[in-house]
């Protein structure tokens, strides 16, 4: 039980993370015209710090889904009724 409810958080986050990641591309205004000025490197489209932000927030969501499906217990209880 313990296991399935760390797995909906877990899928839970990151459908979280993506969809506020897709509201902020929607939302960006188009540049204006003019002569584009230098672009620094992107990691996936995205600028080097998000990516970052992006890439911390995933690591630390595997963390505690393995954390949580670790501690979910090892015993098995068997009742003979």
């Amino acid at each position: 039980m313990m296991r399935k409810g760390a797995a909906w958080l877990f899928f839970g986050l990151l459908l979280v993370l993506f969809a506020a990641q897709g509201v902020a591309l929607a939302q960006a205004e188009p540049p204006a015209p003019g002569v584009p000025g230098p672009q620094g490197p992107t990691i996936f489209g995205m600028d080097q710090t998000t990516a970052v932000i992006v890439g911390v927030v995933l690591v630390l969501v595997v963390i505690l889904a393995i954390v949580a499906v670790s501690r979910g217990g090892s015993s098995t209880e068997v009742r003979a009724d």
